[in-house]
């Protein structure tokens, strides 16, 4: 696995929201600026119905990304650095899966709702779903809890 210095330092969504979107795009080519060095990332696009999409060619593999990360002076994709998705580095342990995920997801559900604007139906889909979650928290504790009370009689 790559060291924890690996970052993401080059994405097309905010790439496209910087002033240098248009040079990037006539030239085929986006400089990115590492430590002491200067690194140049191949910019293409490929058609669709409603425009074009736009693609990284990782320095690397050569293959099209969206993401780019550096790891020390070394530019690639998250394949070529052999970095983990954020997801696969989490423990997979089923307390982390039945209940650390779950309040996560608890967590994210309420910040989600407490934002303005929501329409009233997709408000009530989230209120439902994290009714839903918070009772599969609470029977997933009690029965954890139910476990130690008898591990603990024996």
């Amino acid at each position: 696995m790559a060291s924890a210095a690996a970052k993401r330092i080059l994405t097309i969504k905010e790439l496209s929201e910087t002033d240098a979107w248009d040079t990037a795009r006539e030239a085929g080519m986006v400089e990115v600026r590492l430590d002491d060095q200067l690194v140049f990332v191949e910019l293409i696009s490929r058609p669709t119905p409603i425009g074009r999409y736009f693609y990284l060619i990782c320095p690397k593999c050569s293959s099209r990304r969206l993401h780019l990360y550096a790891d020390g002076d070394r530019v690639g994709c998250r394949g070529c650095l052999k970095l983990l998705h954020p997801t696969q580095a989490l423990p997979s342990s089923s307390w982390h899966r039945e209940v650390v995920r779950v309040a996560l997801q608890l967590n994210q559900l309420d910040r989600r709702l407490n934002k303005s604007g929501l329409e009233r139906n997709l408000r009530r889909r989230l209120r439902r779903r994290r009714a839903r979650l918070a009772q599969q928290l609470a029977e997933t504790l009690q029965e954890r809890l139910e476990k130690l009370e008898a591990t603990a009689a024996q």
